[in-house]
């Protein structure tokens, strides 16, 4: 439903049938892809009425029954447009400027569906919010960072390079976790979703090596398969499949997050055959030291 200020030019009302792609509205918000497919009343009214109306200021109130919610946007951009027996289909990209609710309070998350447990984000468990980890993410978390390139001197009349090898240092590392949140209702998934999103972007006072406080975003990531902790912050979520069905909500998601810190102290080599079976020597012991 768009609201206007202003009335368009003439009387003449006409229908229009606006399908909002769920995934990209959940995708943080930044954008909203809307489709439109409309029925042409007489040659000078169309898909440049809408255009007009959607022009005439520069954001509108567009309400979403299934989801329950309003949105308010502004339009970006035309990506594409045809006609097809006096119907027009045209795909308009909006933008929404306002991603975080400036009157939202925060509430506990809810969640009555069992899940398997072992992520969590501060202590809490990513259960209580409905969310599962799938298949595939703990990859992610294992995979290796890059090393970040120290000085390097190419000379013109020496064979190879000189390189300052002295230390091994590694970049930050972006993990991409694919999620699942199931929730009963629409309205525990609202409740669910925005407290996740207020506990991966909160502020938190910190206090510092000297003693000076100050506020900082950093979250601790933690796996219990690998019994670790991993220092990290919040940079996306992008929605892949966004379902409702009987009343409940199915939002598959990828939530990705830059991990500042990854690697473990110490490291523990493990006597096994190729069948991953562990093997234990003589003098009953499984690992080996290497110096």
């Amino acid at each position: 439903m768009v609201q206007n200020q202003e009335q368009p030019v003439g009387k003449i009302t006409f229908s229009i049938l606006i399908a909002l792609s769920l995934s990209h509205c959940l995708n943080d918000l930044l954008q909203s892809v809307v489709s439109a497919a409309y029925p042409l009343f007489k040659d000078d009214l169309g898909f440049g009425a809408l255009i007009d109306i959607l022009s005439d200021m520069g954001y509108h109130d567009f309400l979403f029954p299934l989801l329950g919610r309003t949105y308010r946007l502004r339009l970006s951009s035309q990506n594409s447009y045809s006609i097809y027996q006096h119907v027009e289909i045209a795909k308009i990209t909006f933008s929404n400027d306002f991603p975080r609710e400036s009157d939202y309070i925060y509430q506990e998350p809810i969640n009555s569906i069992p899940l398997p447990k072992g992520y969590e984000i501060d202590d809490k468990d990513l259960s209580d919010y409905g969310i599962a980890i799938l298949k595939g993410s703990n990859a992610e978390i294992l995979k290796a960072s890059a090393i970040k390139k120290n000085l390097l001197q190419n000379f013109k009349y020496q064979d190879g390079a000189v390189y300052d090898g002295e230390y091994v240092k590694f970049q930050t590392k972006e993990v991409a976790l694919k999620c699942l949140m199931s929730t009963p209702d629409v309205s525990t998934f609202w409740r669910n979703r925005d407290a996740f999103l207020h506990d991966l972007t909160k502020l938190s006072a910190k206090t510092d090596e000297e003693g000076y406080e100050y506020l900082d975003a950093e979250r601790i990531f933690y796996c219990e398969e690998f019994f670790e902790h991993y220092p990290c912050y919040y940079k996306n979520c992008k929605t892949t499949n966004f379902i409702l069905m009987n009343g409940g909500v199915w939002w598959e998601f990828t939530l990705k997050l830059v991990f500042t810190g990854f690697r473990t102290k110490e490291t523990d080599y493990m006597l096994a055959a190729e069948s991953g079976e562990l093997i234990i020597t003589e003098n009953n012991e499984y690992y080996i030291e290497l110096i």
